[in-house]
C-alpha cells in the first residue's frame, strides 16, 4: 500500500507539470487572440502637441537650413535637416520665414515619410494634416491629409520674422554730373555692422536682425528716369553686368584688392543657370533671363536666402563676419549722359544697413499654426 501511494505522486507532479507547461503556453497567445479587439490607448491630442512644440518652439538643426555645405548645384540637400521653424532657440513661437518656405515646399521633403519621422516622430503611421495662415492674408499653407471626423488636435498662435529691403530712388544718391556713357552703383552689405555692431541692439536680437547669409535681401532702384540729363536726346540705358565682390573690414572703400567673387555680364550671364538670384525691370513680375537687361525707370533685384553662402570656393561660400560684401551694377548708355553712379572719386556705396531710411527694417506678422493627427 506504501508503494503504490509513492507511485501515485509521482504521476501527479508529472500530470501537474506537463498541465502548467500548457496552461502558461495558452497564456502567452491570449493577448494576441485579442489584439484585435483592443481600444486605442493613442492620446492623439498629446501627440499633435508635442508636434507643436517641436515645429514652433525648436529651431531644429541646423539653427539655418542654409549652413555651408549643405548645397550640391546650388540645390540644398535636406538628409541632415532636423525640423524646427523658430529662428533660434531663444525666441519660441517666432517663426523663420527661411524654413517655413521650405518646410512647405512639395519638392524639399519627401511626403509624408520626412514629415512624419522629423515633425511627428515614432514608428507608428500617423496620419496628419500642418497648416499655417497669416493675419490678413487669405491663403493657407497647409501639408499632410484631408482632416477625418476625429482626431488629435492643437492651435498654436505664431509671429513671423519677415525680410528687409531697400528702395533707392534718385534723391538718396549722389550723381556724376558728368556725360559718360559707363555708370556704376555699387551697394555695401557689411556682416560685421550686420551681425555684430554692439552699438545696435538688432545686431543680437535674431528677431530684428538684418542676416545676409539666411535672410532674402531685396533692393529696388526706382524713379531712374530722373537721373538723366533733363536735355534731350533720352539715353537708352542697359544694365550690362552684375558683379559680387569681396574684402576685409580692414580694407577701405574704395580698395584695389577688392576680389572678385562672381562676375556676370552681357557677354557671359544667362541668369537661370547661376544661383538663385533675380533681376526685374520696369515692374515686370517675371524675372529677366538674361544680361544686357534694359531700364527704362525702375529695376529690382532679389536674393534669395542662402545666396551669398554659395558664392565662391566651388559654389560653398564660408560665413564669414569680418567680410565686406560688395554688390556693383554696371549700366551702359547708349550716348553719354549723367545717370546712377555713386563711384565716382569721393563717392560711397550705397550701405544696406540698420539705418531705416535706408532700408525697411524686418517686420512680425502674427499668425496661427495648426496641427491635427489620427
Amino acid at each position: 500500500m506504501i508503494d503504490d501511494a509513492a507511485n501515485l505522486s509521482i504521476d501527479f507532479l508529472a500530470g501537474f507539470t506537463i498541465f502548467m507547461i500548457s496552461f502558461i503556453y495558452v497564456a502567452t497567445l491570449i493577448p494576441t487572440l485579442l489584439l484585435g479587439l483592443q481600444g486605442s490607448t493613442i492620446d492623439y491630442n498629446a501627440v499633435a502637441y508635442r508636434t507643436g512644440v517641436i515645429l514652433v518652439e525648436d529651431p531644429g538643426a541646423p539653427v539655418s537650413w542654409e549652413n555651408p555645405g549643405v548645397y550640391s548645384n546650388y540645390y540644398i540637400q535636406t538628409n541632415g535637416i532636423r525640423f524646427g521653424l523658430a529662428v533660434s532657440r531663444d525666441t519660441p513661437n517666432i517663426l523663420s520665414q527661411q524654413k517655413l518656405n521650405r518646410f512647405f515646399c512639395s519638392t524639399e521633403f519627401v511626403y509624408p515619410a520626412d514629415y512624419r519621422s522629423r515633425a511627428v516622430f515614432g514608428n507608428y503611421p500617423y496620419l496628419f494634416n500642418i497648416s499655417l495662415t497669416f493675419a490678413g492674408n487669405s491663403t493657407t499653407q497647409s501639408i499632410g491629409d484631408i482632416l477625418p471626423n476625429g482626431y488629435g488636435y492643437v492651435r498654436r498662435v505664431v509671429l513671423l520674422k519677415g525680410w528687409s529691403n531697400a528702395t533707392i530712388g534718385n534723391a538718396t544718391i549722389y550723381q556724376q554730373k558728368t556725360n559718360v556713357t559707363i555708370h556704376s552703383f555699387t551697394i555695401l552689405l557689411n556682416s560685421t555692422d550686420l551681425l555684430n555692431n554692439a552699438t545696435n541692439p538688432a545686431c543680437t536680437n535674431p528677431v530684428y536682425q538684418i542676416n545676409p547669409w539666411e535672410d532674402q535681401i531685396v533692393v529696388n532702384l526706382t524713379n531712374l528716369n530722373m537721373t538723366y540729363n533733363p536735355l534731350p536726346p533720352t539715353p537708352i540705358v542697359n544694365l550690362v553686368a552684375i558683379t559680387f565682390l569681396r574684402a576685409q573690414q580692414s580694407q577701405p572703400y574704395p580698395n584695389p584688392s577688392l576680389s572678385v567673387l562672381e562676375n556676370f555680364s552681357s557677354s557671359n550671364a544667362n541668369l537661370t543657370t547661376v544661383p538663385p538670384f533675380y533681376v526685374y525691370n520696369d515692374s515686370n513680375s517675371t524675372p529677366q533671363p538674361a544680361l544686357p537687361v534694359i531700364v527704362n525707370n525702375s529695376l529690382s533685384l532679389t536674393f534669395t536666402p542662402g545666396f551669398f553662402y554659395q558664392m565662391g570656393n566651388n559654389n560653398v561660400y564660408q560665413q564669414d563676419t569680418t567680410t565686406q560684401l560688395y554688390i556693383r551694377l554696371t549700366f551702359q548708355l547708349n550716348n553719354a549722359d549723367w545717370y546712377f553712379n555713386n563711384t565716382y572719386p569721393g563717392g560711397q556705396p550705397f550701405s544696406y544697413n540698420y539705418d531705416p531710411t535706408n532700408v525697411t527694417q524686418p517686420g512680425l506678422r502674427s499668425g496661427v499654426m495648426e496641427i491635427a493627427v489620427w
